[in-house]
């Protein structure tokens, strides 16, 4: 074997990058050698655009070097819209997968440019537009005939059509919308779309339904929640025409548990069924779990006239049952949940927040009972009572994700309790548990290694994470209004090397020095809020920019940044806005 190459081939190294998701994993690889800049830049598979390109070249000489991109977001974009799609269009690139999300309007010639180029476009998401009409949607048939998935929903319209408008159709006094001509005249075009999206589109009804159910034979996922017009004779037609639907959400319309229960009766296919905000009762629940249909998800979110009766005899009707939100059901207490979690098996996410009869016995009999549970939301309950008592002879569990904001028991025994039981857990929301401090984040940076998300928004006690030594893989940090201060944030930037954001609005604490020792120290960090931190000044941003080239989005601690340092600083890549960070 001497003298051969102990080099991985390319192709090797192209198959390890394929597995990046997060894109300051790429950022990392790209920078650590030319070898693996050539090879990511190759195998990229998406990319993210927030603003125009004012550097020599733009948006064309980023997309030669990325050829291998297969998705582009454009969601929230701030610049020449119909430019920027004409550059994609021009670029060569098969993409498959577009969000042009949040964007005033649809720039038709560009797209039926791209129309042209891309022919493999199998995905659009068109969401909370500000203008999207009849004439759109056309135009998008026109374009993509090979569309699979669509997102028409949500569009800001800046107001809600009065009530009163709801008993009878009429858009005419409301242009810029899209009303069942214009999904008519889409379902013709389309014949091999299997999800579309047209929640919050006010002027839809039973006929977008049935020209949906005829054009388009193989939609699997239907959603229309918010379309006061949707009514029974909708879901019947969909039951009867689209046999392979398999998802269904229509809260916010006119349908009736009859027409629910007439609904899946027909539908022998369907897994997915949101039913939130409507009002149901305790037998629909039971004849849901009698159709032995292959339940995988059921939100239940804020549904009137649920029953605990209901909800165990669906619970024990369905052994798949994988994503389960009962949100707002008041019926449920802690006796109900010991019985309940004993009938979900394959559980992986469950959502109980207000429900405000549930403690901590609910809470360590659903780590005890349901094994294959990873994300679990409690928030505004009643956790925190009698914890000490209950995790004395309780086994670890495989929770990766725990949203417990906003109950007011729980402090530092809770999280000790909870850094012995989840040792596997990857984020953590205590948000406005005002009873944490530094000695219950000690546990958990001890018990949970793996943790990347902490969130402790208005945690007035917390002024640091309490050690100098652990969270050695947390990569978002969340303290908005809690009692952060410079030692804390100095202590964050020794032990948090991976910090790829961290949210300090509103930590009047924080000065200069503090922000100082985060930037040296944190080496990947490209995103920081400082919205509200008063003893913060304007001009430190400059160099906090110039220092951390990995910085790409700023919230200053003031909007008295003017436009020429905004784009001084932008062309350093690094992007500064007055909406906090996502």
């Amino acid at each position: 074997m001497e003298g051969q190459s102990k080099e991985l081939p390319e192709e090797c190294w192209e198959i390890v990058f394929k597995h990046l998701i997060q894109p300051g994993h790429w950022r990392s690889v790209s920078l650590a050698c030319r070898q693996f800049l050539h090879i990511s830049n190759r195998v990229r598979p998406s990319l993210r655009i927030a603003t125009s390109f004012g550097i020599s070249g733009g948006l064309p000489r980023i997309l030669r070097r990325f050829q291998g991109l297969q998705e582009i977001d454009l969601h929230g974009f701030r610049g020449n819209l119909a430019q920027t799609i004409f550059d994609i269009a021009r670029s060569g690139l098969q993409l498959k997968v577009l969000c042009l999300q949040g964007q005033q309007a649809l720039p038709l010639e560009a797209i039926a440019e791209l129309g042209k180029s891309c022919k493999n476009l199998r995905s659009l998401n068109c969401s909370k537009f500000h203008s999207l009409e009849d004439k759109d949607l056309c135009a998008i048939g026109e374009a993509f005939p090979y569309l699979e998935e669509l997102d028409i929903s949500s569009p800001e319209l800046g107001f809600r059509p009065p009530q009163f408008l709801f008993t009878a159709l009429d858009a005419s006094h409301y242009p810029g919308m899209i009303t069942d001509l214009g999904i008519e005249a889409l379902a013709t075009q389309l014949h091999n779309l299997k999800v579309i999206n047209i929640s919050g589109n006010y002027f839809v009804s039973d006929r977008s339904i049935l020209a949906l159910s005829s054009g388009c034979m193989h939609l699997k996922e239907l959603i229309v929640s918010d379309c006061p017009f949707i009514s029974d004779r909708g879901l019947q037609i969909a039951a009867s025409q689209c046999l392979e639907l398999a998802s269904l959400a229509v809260n916010g319309t006119r349908v009736s548990s009859f027409g629910i229960r007439s609904f899946l009766v027909a539908a022998n296919n369907l897994q997915y069924l949101d039913l939130s905000l409507l009002t149901i009762s305790g037998e629909l629940l039971l004849s849901m779990g009698e159709l032995q249909l292959p339940w995988k998800s059921l939100i239940l979110a804020g549904c009137k006239g649920v029953t605990a009766a209901g909800i165990l005899g669906l619970a024990r009707a369905c052994p798949l049952l994988a994503h389960l939100n009962l949100e707002g059901a008041h019926c449920l207490t802690d006796e109900i949940m010991e019985v309940l979690a004993q009938s979900l098996p394959n559980i992986t996410y469950l959502c109980l927040n207000y429900c405000s009869l549930l403690t901590d016995s609910s809470f360590f009999c659903l780590l005890k009972d349901c094994h294959h549970l990873e994300e679990l939301e409690m928030e505004s309950t009643g956790l925190g009572w009698g914890t000490s008592r209950m995790a004395s002879d309780q086994e670890c569990c495989n929770l990766k994700s725990l949203k417990i904001p906003w109950n007011k028991p729980v402090g530092d025994v809770t999280l000790r309790c909870i850094g012995t039981l989840c040792p596997r857990l990857v984020s953590l929301d205590v948000s406005n548990c005002l009873l944490v401090t530094e000695n219950g984040l000690k546990a958990i940076s001890k018990g949970c290694p793996d943790l990347r998300k902490l969130c402790l928004k208005g945690c007035r006690k917390v002024m640091s994470l309490g050690i100098d030594e652990g969270f050695r893989n947390l990569e978002h940090l969340q303290v908005e209004g809690s009692g952060f201060t410079d030692s804390g944030l100095i202590a964050v930037g020794k032990c948090c090397r991976h910090l790829l954001g961290i949210d300090l609005e509103g930590c009047s604490r924080i000065t200069d020095s503090g922000l100082k020792k985060i930037m040296e120290d944190c080496r990947e960090l490209s995103q920081i809020n400082l919205k509200n931190c008063k003893c913060v000044n304007l001009e430190a941003l400059a160099w906090m920019v110039f220092y951390r080239p990995s910085l790409r989005k700023l919230v200053p601690p003031s909007s008295c940044v003017s436009e020429g340092q905004k784009a001084l600083l932008l062309r350093h890549g690094c992007k500064v806005q007055t909406l906090q960070l996502q």
